[in-house]
């Protein structure tokens, strides 16, 4: 496989705490937390504070974090997995 042609790169996330800067197309951690069964929680660090997703809130409290190139987050993965980041 040419790495030039590649629509993803995959990236090993250990269990526990990981820093992330994005590198991909844009996402939403709502994409990230239903495509990724490992991910508990995504944290963002906006101008306001830290801002919290995750599968467990109720509807009407879950943020919508979009995630575009360069955007740091803060991943909670109760498993190591693999997080296969699209490029466009």
């Amino acid at each position: 496989m040419d790495v030039f042609d590649a629509q993803t790169i995959c990236v090993p996330v250990p269990e526990g705490s990981s820093l992330f800067g994005w590198f991909g197309a844009t996402v939403t951690s709502a994409d990230l937390l239903d495509d990724f069964a490992a991910i508990d929680a995504i944290w963002y660090l906006d101008a306001d504070g830290w801002i919290l997703d995750l599968l467990d809130l109720p509807a009407f409290l879950r943020p919508e974090i979009v995630i575009d190139l360069g955007t740091g987050i803060l991943i909670i993965a109760s498993a190591g997995f693999t997080l296969e980041v699209p490029l466009s």
